[in-house]
């Protein structure tokens, strides 16, 4: 009974503490872009802007919105899985299009500071849900770039199993990699290593738990792997259903 007891209560205060780190590092994800909309409005409205100057701030605002939306639609939807099955919506989706449209928008935003590779079929037309794989490769990408230093390179790799019918996305970078003692605990809910008032990067620790739960849903799995030379590689298996 005491056993029992002692692994309810630091199972419970390692959930409060994971809780509270999400509630620290979710705050600060929610000011900074507040703050950078707000300055951006401030200064088009005290100042008088040539029309250049008016589409850069304009451009700029809208970063912020879109940064706001893009938290607050992964913090909806954790809780969406914590809570229901998803109904997914399958139709034939060429992948390859997609990663190629996903790498793109992420090669002019947050991974514009790192060099992106996606090595992919020309055509690879699977029945999925398009949303859904939309939402892993775009949680991986963020989660790449977020730890990797920059000028360094990420690799995406999608390719079709020839014994089986699945297809399997990696997502390889030249970071740090992750500490043994956190391998894991990485797909859980609110999970980020280290300690939130020092930590550098930048995150909710929604991402990796986000990604495991879409891969089940599809049927499928995610796994991690230390790289050869250091680094992360993130697998989804998703299979051809």
């Amino acid at each position: 009974a005491l056993w029992l007891t002692y692994r309810t209560v630091r199972h419970e205060l390692g959930l409060a503490r994971q809780q509270r780190n999400f509630l620290l590092a979710a705050s600060h994800e929610l000011r900074t872009p507040i703050a950078g909309l707000k300055l951006h409005l401030q200064t088009m409205q005290r100042r008088s802007l040539d029309p250049e100057q008016q589409a850069t701030m304009i451009d700029h605002a809208l970063g912020e919105v879109d940064r706001l939306g893009a938290l607050s639609e992964k913090i909806l939807l954790a809780m969406r899985l914590e809570e229901v099955h998803l109904p997914l919506q399958r139709s034939n989706t060429d992948l390859s299009a997609l990663s190629t449209e996903l790498v793109e928008r992420a090669r002019g935003s947050y991974g514009r500071h790192h060099r992106i590779e996606l090595s992919a079929p020309v055509s690879l037309v699977v029945p999925t849900d398009a949303d859904a794989y939309r939402t892993i490769l775009g949680n991986l990408l963020e989660n790449a770039c977020k730890y990797a230093p920059a000028d360094t390179l990420i690799r995406v790799l999608l390719q079709q199993a020839t014994t089986s019918r699945q297809v399997t996305l990696e997502v390889s970078d030249q970071g740090p990699g992750v500490p043994e003692e956190d391998r894991a605990h990485l797909f859980e809910r609110f999970f980020r290593g280290g300690h939130e008032e020092t930590r550098q990067a930048k995150g909710t620790g929604l991402g990796l738990y986000i990604v495991h739960r879409l891969a089940a849903e599809l049927g499928g799995e995610v796994t991690f792997s230390p790289g050869p030379s250091g680094g992360a590689i993130f697998a989804v298996v998703i299979p051809e259903r």
